[in-house]
């Protein structure tokens, strides 16, 4: 597949719009993507025959360790080539959906519904928690580590509903303690627009077994030195959170975890991975799930007004209606990971593309599914030989 690149610089973004009542087939559509269904791990598209690394631009690219998951059981480091440079198995696993790579060549890794484990540099597990955790390890500054985990469904409005929270471990494991999206929900919702989910469900319809998703907290990052660090919405500890559900993205205040600031419902379309930059800017992955493409946003937290953005053109071209994951580079370069297609490209703020990888895995001719895809310098990656 060939992209065309439209970067867009200053544009400004609507403001959010009111609510309308949902029609019938808008709201099978908001159950539907509220319904909590697992991941499948292969695209629904035949390969186009593209693996590995198919652009390498050494001048303009950012060097370093490129780190994935197969969803299976497996971990990878790549070079810049898309040669193995590290293989971590995570025994007793399945799933293993993301993990992070720890001092030492350790590696954290998270398997959805089933814990979190910790793996020496061959593989030895030095610790696992079992607990229904899912996507996201985030590793913060005091050592401990935050990931989302899943509860037993609650009857809600007629409806079971799951509402996620956050677990937090120590250094060797423990639980030290959790935040419960189900004990915060009346300051939640007033963020947003109601969902489908806050009304009982219409005389005579069918939902028998179903259990849904209210947030579907898909990423944890702690905020890191910024330039906008002097204003207490943003500054370094607080936490970063995305309720792909609600479309909204919330900061907590590291230490009270009270809402300190939000955005943007009327805007996203089911995102994923924001994260604060060292210029005080947040980048999110916009799904577009029901727009039909995908985008990449970088906002001005203070008025929302949109900074930088990346979309294909044609920009449905781009497009995954699940995961996917964005990260900036230190060279000012962007690591796009189109998770539904198992392809990852690294574009200059002009948009040109300096690096392309497609996962190798292909069965049956379906390309495996890639979640989340980082890049660490090769001296914070610490794993070569």
């Amino acid at each position: 597949m060939v992209l065309l690149l439209a970067p867009a610089c200053g544009e400004e973004t609507a403001p959010p719009r009111a609510a309308a009542a949902p029609s019938p087939t808008d709201e099978a559509a908001a159950l539907e993507a509220l319904r909590a269904i697992g991941y499948t791990s292969w695209d629904e598209a035949p390969s186009d025959g593209s693996s590995g690394v198919v652009v390498h631009d050494a001048a303009r690219a950012h060097a370093g360790v490129n780190l994935y998951t197969n969803d299976v059981d497996e971990a990878y480091a790549l070079d810049m080539d898309g040669r193995v440079l590290h293989t971590w198995r995570i025994p007793g696993r399945t799933q293993v959906e993301f993990f992070r790579l720890l001092e030492g060549g350790r590696a954290l890794a998270i398997s959805v519904d089933q814990g979190v484990t910790l793996v020496d540099r061959e593989s030895n597990v030095l610790w696992s928690v079992d607990f229904p955790a899912h996507h996201e390890v985030c590793a913060l500054a005091d050592g401990t580590f935050l990931v989302p985990f899943w509860e037993e469904h609650e009857d809600y409005r007629g409806r079971a509903v799951r509402f996620d929270g956050m677990l937090r471990l120590s250094a060797d494991g423990a639980e030290l303690d959790r935040w419960r999206t189900w004990d915060h929900l009346e300051e939640l919702q007033k963020l947003h627009p109601p969902l489908v989910l806050d009304t009982a469900p219409p005389p005579g319809s069918d939902e028998a077994g179903q259990v849904y998703d209210y947030y579907h907290l898909n990423s944890i990052h702690e905020v890191g030195p910024n330039a906008r660090d002097g204003d207490p919405r943003f500054r370094v500890g607080n936490l970063l959170l995305c309720f792909r559900n609600a479309n909204l993205v919330v900061l907590l205040d590291g230490e009270t975890r009270e809402v300190v600031w939000h955005w943007r419902p009327g805007t996203l379309d089911m995102p994923h991975m924001p994260t604060m930059l060292a210029n005080g800017n947040v980048l999110i992955f916009d799904n577009g799930h029901h727009r039909g493409w995908s985008r990449i946003l970088e906002i001005d937290p203070t008025d929302g007004s949109r900074v930088w953005s990346w979309r294909a053109e044609p920009k449905e071209s781009f497009f995954t209606k699940g995961r996917g994951s964005c990260q900036r580079l230190a060279n000012g370069n962007t690591l796009i990971c189109e998770s539904e297609r198992g392809h990852v490209f690294e574009v200059t703020r002009e948009g040109d593309v300096v690096w392309d990888f497609w996962n190798p895995e292909v069965k049956n001719g379906k390309r495996k599914r890639i979640y989340r895809f980082l890049r660490l310098s090769e001296d914070a990656a610490g794993i070569g030989d």
